[in-house]
């Protein structure tokens, strides 16, 4: 139950962070530049398709495409659709921009404030900086074929 706990803790800090990247009209705007809300009579905006996507997973239950429907409801009533029009709505390429853009967005903007509380004084006589990150992440082997890897052995040729 501490595990739990800690994910809906965690859940809650993201999705204060993606909320506070701005005003619902700037999610809904950039859905629409994207592509992903195509007509203003669309039954899902930009700002009801976020939090489905992102904190409202986090949590006990698997989620199910229907569940997804029923947290879709619950934020926009108006967006009542079937799990196999959300699935082919997650499915577009349009719905990954938005997300992505959706995070850089975030990322820039809970970035800005610690961006300029440091100065730049100590990497002056630097010409550039290089950043590294030796972080590793074992996958389960039913998905070396899908997430090959760098370096090391070639697993998908010993899986015959």
């Amino acid at each position: 139950m501490k595990f739990i706990g800690n994910v809906r803790q965690v859940a809650g800090k993201i999705g204060g962070k993606i909320s506070g990247i701005s005003e619902k009209t700037k999610l809904n705007d950039l859905a629409g530049k994207i592509g992903f809300v195509q007509r203003s009579t669309s039954r899902i905006k930009g700002e009801d398709f976020v939090s489905p996507m992102t904190t409202e997973i986090l949590g006990e239950e698997p989620v199910t495409t229907e569940s997804l429907c029923d947290i879709l409801r619950q934020i926009n009533p108006e967006a009542d659709m079937t799990p196999q029009a959300l699935n082919e709505r997650i499915n577009r390429g349009e719905a990954a921009e938005y997300m992505k853009e959706v995070f850089k967005a975030a990322f820039l903007a809970n970035l800005a404030p610690v961006r300029s509380g440091i100065s730049p004084m100590p990497l002056s006589p630097f010409d550039r900086v290089f950043l590294e990150d030796s972080t590793q992440i074992t996958l389960h082997e039913k998905l070396a074929g899908e997430f090959r890897g760098s370096g090391g052995i070639d697993r998908q040729a010993h899986m015959g």
